[in-house]
This record gives structure tokens, sequence and C-alpha cells, in this order.
């Protein structure tokens, strides 16, 4: 663990001290935005050698370029916020535009500044409209301003839900009750698969490896402007195939300015609901706090900075919320069940004590119920009692449950469904904070450092069993970023942005009243030690959230005690002390997130055309221990084929007999690592006035996916022996009825194919024949031969994806333009083809006995117990090159000033996303569609077992195979289709609202090849 924690603070020192050491030389700010424009006369001839000067208001950083010959200026490499621009020649009146908004990679032109001939105290001013005509780039783009994202009223202030006021972006989450780490899963852009979108927060990837959900999650005040790029962005972006979401931070200003804001909602401000008010419910509980402040201005420090050479914004907010209670309700054992006294215990229909149908306990050694439905203390008077009597350490497990609190559920007939109830209130609070400082060295160089983070508590109770464990699902995340930005020479600007982002997902004791130490359910502290099948690994002596999370805490095992049987429901299916419950995480433990960025931009204009070049890498690192069943997992609960059971899973473990009981070989530990690397070369030429051309090439070289933890297996046909191949028991009817007809339940065996004539339970069919051969035939743990540590495949080492895209200002007016663009994109590949590796045999191994007692697996060596193992199901790994997920995007677009401050904009988009390819089982069993015709390949009326009629590799389940779309076959790849019809119309209010209405008409095609 120190290792990595040294290597990562080494790397985000050198980051930072590479910042400062050339900050001087280059630069970068990745998301900054370009203003454009010509300078004419009032005949509208171009006028060259004007000093264009482009000031930011807020900070007062000033640029200066001269209009080329033709009249055109292009000023790149400009902080997102709002500008001034002033034209100044000798001869001409001076002229001003204020209040240009500029959107984070935003490509904006200010079309015709026209000069007027008189002297230079005859300033003229204009302010600029925001809703203006988009006439430089060829992009279909959408921003949120600061101004949106102040005067816009969000229920929760989720800044995710801001995003559907875009022309094609879709929000699936209809809440939004407060902001959440999930809260970007809900958004999705033109239709592409959720995983497929790209979120850039200050120059830095936030999107984790699922890829949906954000790793920080700003509050509204702390952003200063998102710019969607839905569709036909341009070469210098990438790593995406289904839109583009870029965002800044607010910066500091010359002044100091501040807000604060508290957001409250109560139960008692809602109306109920429309069938609560029907069923006579009352209104569920609704109560949310928001507040918060933001303060931003200049860092003043005598004869050290000046006014106007650094800045400060820093801003926080904090939610917590109770949501409405569920009623988590379990039949525990009562006292006189844990005495072996089952005379009181009933199920079914009830509506008081003592009614329903007695449950009853039958001695497995006799098959007859116990005297008096009484387990006795010991053997005594009891003729062959073996397991007939109470055991010790079972009646131990069982007092680790609490007793029943006699809240028994109240709606009719249901008094025996359970003998205790449980609030589930749920507990959630968020603390957002950002951190911003920018640093003004010159008119030519300029730097920032930005620092997120967000800490959320998701505390639950009954995480162990109804009214046990409290438990945080805390959820922090963390993003670091430092970029600067330096203007070469007036033609060219260097921008350069690197930083670390990270998350987190997990469970851990909650703290406060509700803490408690993990230690005080080891075995040890509760006098409670279970037989194992060997010994716990190593842990640490203090339980905590360590990069390496493999350690085996010696908690007591996990317990189930229902089935599925006629019998008294209700009872408990899981005690687990260890984990957080159904998520399957062990305490505590962390699902992380690491990722590594690192970018830099050169762009240079010449002549009428505009270049840019660059380049960036990413490194990601994905952690996520679960593997709970390390523990041992006990399974006490009622299966009539099991002989040695008494009917009832809490008689059960009082005479030391269960079901089944697992163990795993060691807790899995992922951690799988992912380089990729892109570069890019475009070019906007400006062919003519009113016209220009976008095109360029993106090269991406994605590396393969590798895990460094040994938590990798998968199959390699060369490696599969046929001699080694292990038999499945099949299925018999000893009556001799076909497959397609009934079988009686009593009737039904299980057999060896090479002993038919030994007849054995039917929980028999399917698992593997002990002995006859090996369940990881063809498996090989930790990669493919001559790979990286578990790596199994790589990606095509190289693509190259070319993009073109015109602007054409149809009569030179800046009043009406038609847009088009298309290219070719690559996305990110996401973890799903990799996770199929993660924690199979001989990795690890799932050792599992069934109907056993206690005694068996103390002594399994020479108890004749043999481990119950099915064929597993598998993915072959070969060292393959796969095709990475690819897609066409196309949009045409008209938009017009149609006067009144307005715009109206009409735009049809495409978009066809394939995928790298497909997996095919080649190992199903031959003629699979016809499978219901043969009445041997059924049994009971249904069809057999699948693994049964697996002849390709016998004794393997599925095993799935990459078919990769570049066979050449088109059924081998999935095609995602999007069309939409979208309208648009802004009109500007005034300088701090606009208003708008956007509409999409869209159709959608999933298609999947099979063959």
């Amino acid at each position: 663990m120190s290792n990595v924690i040294s290597r990562r603070w080494v790397m985000l020192s050198a980051l930072f001290v590479l910042f400062l050491a050339v900050g001087v030389r280059v630069g970068a700010q990745a998301g900054n935005g370009t203003l454009t424009g010509s300078v004419v006369d009032d005949q509208g001839a171009a006028i060259p050698g004007a000093l264009v000067t482009v000031t930011e208001q807020a900070t007062g950083a000033v640029r200066t370029i001269e209009s080329a010959p033709d009249g055109a200026f292009r000023v790149a490499g400009l902080l997102p916020g709002r500008y001034t621009v002033e034209v100044t020649l000798s001869g001409f009146a001076p002229l001003k535009m204020t209040d240009i908004p500029l959107a984070p990679t935003e490509v904006k032109s200010l079309d015709k500044l026209q000069l007027k001939i008189g002297q230079l105290a005859e300033t003229l001013t204009v302010v600029a409209e925001t809703a203006a005509v988009q006439t430089a780039t060829s992009s279909r783009t959408g921003t949120v301003t600061s101004e949106q994202l102040t005067n816009i009223q969000m229920k929760g202030r989720d800044i995710w839900g801001l995003m559907a006021v875009v022309p094609g972006v879709q929000d699936t989450n209809m809440a939004r009750n407060f902001t959440t780490w999930t809260s970007m899963d809900g958004i999705t852009v033109n239709g592409a698969p959720n995983t497929s979108k790209r979120v850039v927060m200050d120059g830095v990837s936030i999107i984790d490896e699922l890829g949906s959900n954000a790793m920080v999650n700003p509050n509204i005040d702390a952003v200063g402007e998102v710019q969607v790029i839905s569709n036909g962005f341009t070469a210098e972006n990438g790593g995406s195939s289904g839109g583009l979401i870029v965002m800044t931070t607010k910066s500091g200003s010359n002044q100091i300015r501040g807000s604060a804001w508290y957001n409250a909602r109560r139960t008692q401000w809602t109306a109920n609901e429309y069938f609560r008010i029907k069923q006579g419910q009352p209104k569920p509980l609704y109560h949310v706090n928001i507040p918060g402040y933001s303060v931003g201005g200049p860092i003043l420090v005598p004869k050290v900075l000046k006014r106007g050479k650094a800045f400060f914004f820093v801003s926080q907010e904090y939610t917590d919320d109770l949501r409405a209670s569920t009623t988590s309700r379990v039949n525990y054992p009562t006292a006189l069940e844990r005495q072996g006294d089952f005379s009181q215990t009933y199920f079914g229909n009830a509506d008081g004590p003592g009614q329903g149908t007695l449950q009853i306990i039958t001695n497995p050694d006799t098959g007859q119920p116990f005297p008096g439905n009484k387990i006795p203390l010991t053997c005594a008077g009891i003729a062959g009692c073996v397991n007939g009597h109470m055991n010790a350490m079972g009646l131990a497990m069982l007092n680790l449950l609490p007793l029943p609190n006699d809240i028994h559920n109240p709606q009719p007939g249901q008094y025996n469904a359970a003998n205790s109830a449980y609030e589930t209130l749920p507990l959630h609070s968020r603390t957002d904070t950002t951190v911003r400082v920018d640093f003004v060295q010159s008119d030519n160089i300029r730097g920032s450092l930005r620092f997120i983070n967000d800490r959320e508590d998701n505390i639950s109770n009954n995480r162990f069993a109804p009214g046990l464990g409290t438990t945080n699902n805390a959820v922090p995340g963390r993003l670091l970023t430092a970029s600067s930005t330096q203007v070469l020479s007036r033609s060219m600007v260097n921008e350069m942005a690197g930083g670390y982002a990270r998350n987190s997902y997990g469970f851990r004791p909650a703290t406060g009243k509700y803490s408690y130490d993990p230690r005080d359910w080891y075995r040890s502290a509760l006098g409670v030690d279970p037989p194992r099948l060997e010994p716990f690994g190593p842990y640490r002596a203090v339980p905590g959230l360590g990069y390496d999370q493999a350690d085996e805490y010696p908690y007591v095992p996990i317990m189930s005690f229902s089935s599925n049987t006629t019998s008294r429901a209700g009872l408990l299916s899981s005690y687990n002390p260890g984990a957080s419950g159904a998520g399957g995480w062990t305490l505590p433990a962390a699902n992380r997130n690491l990722r590594y960025t690192f970018q830099d931009d050169l762009s240079w204009t010449r002549g009428r055309h505009n270049f840019k070049f660059g380049m960036n890498t990413e490194w990601t690192s994905k952690t996520e221990p679960q593997s709970v069943n390390y523990m041992g997992n006990y399974a006490f609960g009622h299966d009539p084929a099991n002989p040695l059971s008494t009917g009832n899973g809490y008689a059960n473990a009082l005479i030391g007999v269960f079901t089944t009981y697992t163990e795993l070989t060691n807790r899995v530990d992922r951690d799988r690592r992912h380089w990729e690397t892109e570069g890019y070369l475009q070019d906007s030429w400006r062919m003519r006035p009113g016209f220009t051309l976008d095109y360029g090439v993106r090269l991406t070289h994605t590396g393969p996916y590798y895990e460094v933890r040994k938590s990798t297996a998968g199959f390699i046909e060369q490696n599969w022996t046929g001699s080694q191949a292990p038999r499945i028991y099949a299925p018999v009817c000893t009556t001799g009825v076909p497959g397609n007809q009934t079988c009686a339940a009593n009737n039904q065996k299980a057999i060896d194919p090479a002993n038919p004539g030994v007849l054995l339970p039917s929980a028999y069919i399917g698992n593997l024949v002990p002995g006859s051969g090996s369940q990881i035939n063809g498996m090989r743990a930790d990669g493919y031969p001559g790979l990286k540590p578990g790596e199994y495949f790589d990606f095509t080492p190289f693509v190259a994806a070319p993009r073109v895209g015109m602007a054409w200002d149809i009569h030179g007016d800046g009043k009406q333009a038609l847009r088009a663009s298309g290219g070719t994109f690559y996305a990110i590949p996401t973890r799903g083809q990799y996770e199929n590796f993660i924690g199979l045999p001989p990795s690890t191994f799932s050792r599992q006995v069934r109907w056993a007692t206690f005694d068996d697996i103390t002594n399994f060596a020479t108890s004749g117990k043999s481990f119950v193992e099915n064929p597993i199901n598998v993915y072959e790994g070969s060292g393959e090159t796969r095709s990475l997920e690819k897609s066409y995007n196309l949009n045409v677009t008209y938009q017009r000033d149609i006067g009144f401050h307005t715009t109206a904009e009409v735009a049809y988009v495409g978009g066809w996303t394939y995928s790298g390819g497909r997996t095919t089982d080649i190992n199903r069993p031959k003629n699979n569609l016809y499978l219901l015709a043969d009445p041997s390949r059924m049994f009971n009326g249904n069809a057999i077992d699948t693994n049964i009629l697996r002849t390709v590799y016998p004794g393997m389940g599925s095993i799935n195979k990459w078919i990769d779309a570049s066979s050449g076959d088109t059924l081998n790849s999935e095609l995602l289709q999007y069309n939409a019809m979208q309208l648009n119309v802004q009109r500007r209010l005034n300088r701090g609202l606009q208003m708008g209405l956007a509409y999409t008409l869209a159709s959608g095609l999933g298609w999947t090849g099979f063959n």
C-alpha cells in the first residue's frame, strides 16, 4: 500500500513542479475557447493591421493581436468566461464590444466588426448578443451559461439536471431531489450508449470505469460554464463516441464577490400523491436541506502579489436528507426454539398465536418427528442417535441472532409471517468543496490550480441482519488539476493541463452514534468459531481501507436459514456481519477508480489556416474487492433432498447439520489497469470570408487491460485436454418415462454415465462426478502466455478517426448559417469485456460441501465428503486483438436570426455505433435450435441441463469466445442507430437571462447479429 501511495504523490508532485518549471515557456488550459472575426470599414472592406485587444472582464487579463491582411483575427487559448473586445486603428473611432460570453472549447465568431472614420475619443460601445448565430464552427454544440446555472431553478440544485436544456441530451432521472454520486448516470447524448459519453472537468476526464457516473459532482454555484458537444466534434476532442461534456469551475475576479443559498423541503410543504390518498396513507417523509456559499476575489500580498496577478474562488455546499422508511420483517428464533422446543412453531395464515400449521421437526436419524416436537439436549435414550440432539456450536450460532421483538405483521392472516420488525430509515449527507486559484504572470502567461472534493455518506441500518449492523457507504470523490496557458507569439498559443481524479464506492463501519469496531464481529470476540476448510489468510491488525484489500478478516461466517419449501416463512435469509449485505462487500472495503490525465495542445494561426496539434494520455486503475465467501457461508435452510434436514433451518443449526457450506480459497481483490494515448492534427481553414472548412484526424492507441493481483483466469483452447474432461451427473426417471413426460419427484434420480446402475438423489444432476476429470481443464490464471500479467487480449494498436465539417455564413452578415460535419469516433473501452476473467478458477476456487455436519468440515479429509463442483462458465482469452467500438456521426444544421434577439435552429442528427465484435458460445450444444424436439434432451417435461449436452468441450459450461468485427462477417457486430430532427429557439431577454425552447424528434434502432 505504501508503495502505491508514494507513487501517487510522486506523480502529483512531479506534475505540479513541471507546471511551475515550464510555465514561463509553455502552458495549456484544456477546455479553452477561441474568439474570431474580421475587421472592416463602413464600406465592408477589410482592414488589416487593426489592433484587437481582448480583456477578460473578471480578472482584467489582456490579450492583443493584429488583424490579418484580409481583416480576420483569431484569439485562441481563452479561459471560459466573459470578455470585452476593443478594436483600434489610427484614423478610425475605436470599437468596443462588451459582455461576450465564451464557453469551454467554443469557437465564437464576432463576425464583422465595423470601424468608422473618427477620432480616438469617439469610442462606440455595443453589447454582444447572447443568442447569436454560430458561423465559425461545424460542431453541433450547446452551452449552459453561468447565467443559466444561476437563474434556472433546479429542485435539487443538481447540475446534471440542467443538461436537459441542450438539444440532444436525454435525462432519464426524473427525481433529482439532490445531487448524489450517481447523478450523471441518467444522462445520455443523442441516443448513444450511456457508457459512450465523456465528461471533462477542468481538463481532466471524470467519468469512472463504468462509463456512466462522474467522479466529482460540483455544486451549481461552483461551475462557470458548460459546453455540450453532442455531435460532430472536431479532431481535438476524443475519447468518446457519444457526446462530450466540458465543464469549468468559476474563477475569482478583481473584486470580492460571493453568494449564499439555502434550499429546504419538508413533508408538510408537499401534496400527498393521489394513490396514497385513495389508500388512506399519509405523505411519505420528505426532508431535505441544501445550504451553501461561494466567494471569490483577488489575492493581495503586499510587495509580493499586486492586484490582477492572483485570484481565488471557494465554494461549499452541504446536503442532508431523510427519506421514507421501509420495514424489514423476519422470523427470528424464539427463546423456546433456541432450547430445541418447536411445539409452538406454526406457519401459514393466522391472525394470532397458536394458529396455522405446526412446523414438524424431523429427527434425521429416524425419519420420524421428535417426541413433542422438541430436540433433546443429549442423545440419551434415543436409539441410533448421531445428530438428533442439540449441538453446542449450532446453538452458539443461533444465539448470535437477536431475540424476537414480537412485532408481527398486522395484515390479515400474516401473524406467522414474521415475529420481528425493524425500521430501515436511511441517512444521507453530502459535502462538496471547490477551490480554485488563478495566476497571471503576464499578459502572455497564466495558470490555474483547481481542487474539488466530494464526500458523501449513505448510512443504512439492518445491514448484517434485520435489527443488526449500521454501515456507511462512503463515496468520496476527488479532482486535482493544474493547467497553464502561454502565448508564444501573436499566432501561436500552447495549452497544457493535467491532473488526478479518483472516486471510491464501498462500505465501512458508520461513525458517530452508529460507530462500532469491526473487530467486535471477529470469531474470537464473539466466542463462536465454526469449523473451516482452511485457515484464514493474512490480514492487518486494524481493519482499514488500504489500496491492497485482500485481507481475510476472521469474521464469523455468513449464515442463512430460509428455504423455498412449504414451511415456516420469513426465516432469516442472511446473517452477514463481516459484509454489507446484498452488495457483497467485505467490511471495510472500497471500490476505487484512479485516473491520471495529461494533455498538451498547440494552436497556430497561419494565413487563413488555424492549425491545432495535440496529445492526450490517460492511465487508469480500478480495484474492487468483494468475495465475502472467504469468511465461510453456512446455508442451514431446509432442502427436501438433504437426508440430514429436520425440515427447519433453525432446527438444522441446532443439531449441527447444513444444506451447503461454501468457502472461497482466497479473497479476490482485482487491480485492473489501462493506458490510452491519443494525438490529433486539425485545421480550421477560412477558405473565404463566411466559409470555414474544418478537417483533421485523431490518432488513438489503446493499450490492453491487465491485472496485477493474480485475480484472473481464462480458458485457452489449446490447453484443453480430452482425457481430463470430467463427467456430469445426468437425470434419470426410475419409471422409465420419456423425457417429455412428467416424472414424479420421488422417481427423479441422478446417475454417473459411467455407472448408470448407481442411483443418487436428484440434487446431484448437473454436478461434476468427483474424480472423473478436472474442473479447470483448459483454464489458465494470470493472463495469456507472453502477455502482461492478467492480460488476455489486446486492442487494435492504432486507429485513425478522420473528421470533416463546414460552417457557411450564407449572406456574410452573421444572420444565417448552414453547418455540417461528420466523422469517425472511437470511445475508450469500458471494463465490460474484461470483467468476465475476474475471480474464476484457478485464481480462486469456490469450495462447497453439501448435506453435511460440522464434524464433516472439521474432519473433511477423512469424512468421505467431496466438494460439490459444477461446470464453470468461462471466457476464452487467447491473446487476440480486438477492435474498438466505433461510431459514425453526422449532423446538418440550419440556424437563423429571426429578429427580436432570437435565433431559431433546425438540425438533423444521426449516429451509427458499431460494437467492436461480440462473443459467441463455442461450447453450445449441437442442434440447439431443435433442442425441445428431441425427448432424449428433455427431463420431466423440461429442457435437460444444458451443460450435459455440451460435447465440444465436455465438462465445461459456456465458453464465450470473442468474434471480432474485423473478421468480415457483419453479423459479428452490433449496431445502434440514432436519427433525430432537433429544433432549438433561443431568445435573449437581458444580459443575465436567456429563454429557450428545445424539441427533439428522434428514432433509434438497435440491431444485433448472430451466426
